[in-house]
C-alpha cells in the first residue's frame, strides 16, 4: 500500500500560513491545536478527555498529532495485536473511540469487507450509535482502473478514504479535532444519546472544501462512498462542532422498508445459497441488490421514527444522490413526506456524476431530516446491480436477455458465477413463456416462467415433460463458486423423458 504526503498535514498542525497545495489544506493563521487550546482555557471546549484512539495496523498509519487528554486503546502483546487489534474493528468499545486501519486483504479493503456482509453492517451501525467511528482506506476498491466503485452500499457508519496507506490520516485527525471542539455540555449530551458520531459525520460532510453550503449538502457531491483527503477542512469542522448548542443538537434519521416487491430465487434470479435482494436493513441504511430480471423495483420506506432529542419538529428530505433523477421516482405517501414510495429502474454500469473517472452500478437515495437549525447525517436507501451481468430490456420494460459471462468484477461474497446466457421468450401476444439458457460450449436448456426445466415438448412446441431444478455451487478457483443446475426429483408430465 502506498504512502501519502505528510508534510501538508504537519504544516496545518503547526499553523504555518501557506496557500492551498495538493493536499487541499488551506492557509491558516491559527492552527486547530491553538483554536482548541484557546477554547479549553475559556472552558468552552471539551477537548479529548475521555476519548480513545484505536490504531489497528500496528502503527503503520497512526494519528500523528498529540491531542490533550486523548487515551489510546492498548494491545499489549503481538498476539493480542494480531487477534484483536488488526484490520476491521468488529467490537463496540464502551467509550468514545475513533480509529483507523491502513490494512487490506485479498478480498478488498476493510470498508468493502464490512459492506459485503450484512452482519458486519449491523455491527457498524452499533458502533456508529455507540460513539465509535473508524476510518479505512479504500485500497483498490474505488479506483479509475476499470473496476470502479466496488462497494455494494453506502453508509454514514464509517469514513472510507481514497487511496491506500496513510490516506486515512487526514480523516482521523479531523475526527479528533471535531471531538475536541464541542462544548463540554454538548459533548456530554451527544455521548449519552448516541448522537456523537452521527453529528461528527454531519459536520464532516457539511464542512469539506468542495461543499459550498447547505444546498450542496443535499447532493451526491457531499455523500460519496469514498472521500478525498484534499477536501478535509480541519478548521471549518472544529468551528462547526464548537458552534453546536445543547438545544440545537442535530436530529437523527431512522429508516424502515415497510413494503416492497421482492423477486423469487430460482425463478427470477439464481444463486446457490439463500440470497435475497433484501441485502441489509439497519436503522440508517436500507441496502438492496438488484438480482431479479424485473426492470423496476418498488419500495415504501418510512422515516417516521426519526427524532430530535430536543423535540424540535422535523422536515423530511429525500434526494437522488446517485443514479438518474429523471428515471427514479420518489412519491410522497403523506403530507409531511415522512413516508415515500420509491420506484427504482435497473441502472447499468455508468460514470458517477461527481467523480466522472469512477464507474458505479449503484443507486443511492439520501434521506435527511432537519430540525429548523441543522440537517441530520444522511440515511441511505441503496440499490446495487451486479457488474458481472449485461442486461437487455425491451422498450416496454420486459427483459430480453441477461448475459452472465460478459460483465465486470463483482465481489464473490455477493453472487455466484453463472457460465451462461439467458434469452427470454414471449408469445405472439407478448405473454411471457420462459427462457432459453445458452451455454458457452453449445448446450441449450429451456425453462418455464415458474423455473421448471422443459425436458420434452410435443410436436407443436408445448412442454409435456418438465422437472423441478435447484442451483448448487461448485468450487471455482477464479471466482469462488460456479453455479450448476441440478434436477430435483423425478420428471413430471404426460410422458416420461426419453
Amino acid at each position: 500500500m502506498r504512502h501519502t504526503a505528510w508534510l501538508p498535514l504537519l504544516v496545518s498542525f503547526l499553523g504555518i500560513a501557506l496557500p492551498c497545495d495538493a493536499s487541499g489544506q488551506a492557509s491558516q493563521e491559527i492552527s486547530p491545536k491553538e483554536m482548541i487550546a484557546k477554547w479549553m482555557a475559556a472552558g468552552t471546549a471539551a477537548g479529548n478527555q475521555g476519548d480513545f484512539y484505536d490504531n489497528r495496523d500496528g502503527g503503520h498509519s497512526r494519528l500523528d498529532v498529540r491531542l490533550p487528554g486523548l487515551a489510546r486503546v492498548q494491545y499489549k502483546t503481538k498476539e493480542e495485536r494480531r487477534r484483536r487489534g488488526w484490520g476491521l474493528q468488529t467490537r463496540i468499545l464502551p467509550h468514545v473511540t475513533f480509529g483507523n486501519s491502513s490494512t487490506a486483504g485479498p478480498r478488498g479493503g476493510n470498508g468493502r469487507i464490512c459492506y459485503c456482509v450484512r452482519q458486519l453492517l449491523v455491527i457498524a451501525y452499533l458502533q456508529y450509535t455507540g460513539n465509535n467511528l473508524y476510518v479505512y482506506p479504500e485500497h483498490a476498491d474505488h479506483d479509475a482502473d476499470g473496476k470502479g466503485d466496488l462497494l455494494p452500499t453506502n453508509t454514514p457508519y464509517m469514513i472510507i478514504s481514497q487511496g491506500s496507506s496513510g490516506s486515512d490520516k487526514a480523516f482521523i485527525r479531523a475526527v479528533g479535532y471535531a471531538l475536541a471542539g464541542f462544548h463540554p455540555e454538548v459533548k456530554k449530551r451527544l455521548v449519552k444519546s448516541g448522537l456523537l458520531m452521527p453529528t461528527v459525520q454531519m459536520i464532516f460532510r457539511m464542512s469539506n472544501f468542495n461543499i459550498s453550503g447547505k444546498q450542496e449538502y443535499l447532493s451526491g457531491k457531499a455523500h460519496p462512498t469514498v472521500f478525498q483527503g484534499k477536501d478535509v477542512d480541519f478548521v471549518k469542522m472544529i468551528e462547526a462542532a464548537h458552534g453546536i448548542k445543547a438545544d440545537e443538537i442535530p436530529p437523527m434519521v431512522q429508516l424502515k422498508a415497510i413494503e416492497e416487491d421482492l423477486p423469487v430465487q430460482g425463478r427470477d434470479y439464481f444463486e446457490s445459497v439463500n440470497r435475497s435482494e433484501a441485502f441489509a436493513d439497519t436503522q440508517c441504511v436500507v441496502a438492496r441488490i438488484f438480482r431479479g430480471h424485473q426492470y423496476e423495483r418498488r419500495m415504501i420506506v418510512s422515516a417516521e421514527q426519526s427524532y430530535d432529542i430536543n423535540d424540535r419538529p422535523l422536515t423530511f428530505h429525500w434526494v437522488v444522490l446517485r443514479g438518474d433523477p429523471d428515471r427514479i421516482r420518489i412519491i410522497p405517501k403523506n403530507p409531511s413526506k415522512s413516508v415515500v414510495e420509491l420506484r427504482i429502474p435497473y441502472h447499468p454500469r455508468r460514470e458517477i456524476r461527481w467523480e466522472p473517472k469512477i464507474h458505479s452500478n449503484r443507486v443511492d437515495i439520501g434521506v435527511f431530516v432537519h430540525n429548523g437549525v441543522h440537517y441530520s447525517a444522511p440515511g441511505f436507501v441503496t440499490y446495487f446491480s451486479l457488474a458481472n451481468e449485461r442486461r437487455k430490456y425491451l422498450a416496454d420494460g420486459r427483459i430480453k436477455e441477461i448475459d452472465y459471462t460478459a460483465g465486470d468484477y463483482v465481489d464473490r461474497r455477493l453472487t455466484d458465477r453463472k457460465p451462461w446466457r439467458d434469452v427470454y421468450e414471449y408469445s405472439s401476444r407478448a405473454e411471457y413463456t420462459g427462457w432459453a439458457r445458452y451455454h458457452p460450449k453449445g448446450g441449450i436448456e429451456q425453462f418455464l416462467p415458474d423455473g421448471r426445466q422443459v425436458l420434452k415438448r410435443d410436436t407443436i412446441g408445448r412442454p409435456v415433460v418438465t422437472a423441478e431444478v435447484e442451483y448448487r455451487g461448485e468450487p471455482d478457483t477464479r471466482y469462488g463458486r460456479r453455479l450448476k443446475t441440478v434436477r430435483k426429483g423425478s420428471p413430471s408430465g404426460s410422458e416420461k423423458e426419453d
